[in-house]
């Protein structure tokens, strides 16, 4: 049977994926500046699919908090 997972336990691990990606990030750009003009693409491409990701899941959350509202009103 599977386990549920939390909502403070999901937030909690994307917290700290960005907070590596922003050390890793730092260390290239500023600690390697030789380094940075091969890795551009990489960062623009992750970050256009991390934001991806959170548009989605904020456009689900927005549809089911409407539909919520929507049931409570109706009820």
């Amino acid at each position: 049977m599977l386990r549920k997972i939390s909502i403070s336990s999901i937030a909690t691990i994307l917290l700290v994926a960005l907070l590596l990606v922003s050390i890793l990030y730092y260390l290239i750009v500023y600690l390697y500046p030789d380094l940075y003009p091969e890795y551009d693409i990489f960062f623009m491409s992750f970050g256009q699919f991390v934001g991806s990701i959170f548009l989605i899941l904020f456009t689900i959350v927005a549809v089911a908090l409407i539909i919520s509202i929507v049931r409570r009103i109706v009820k």
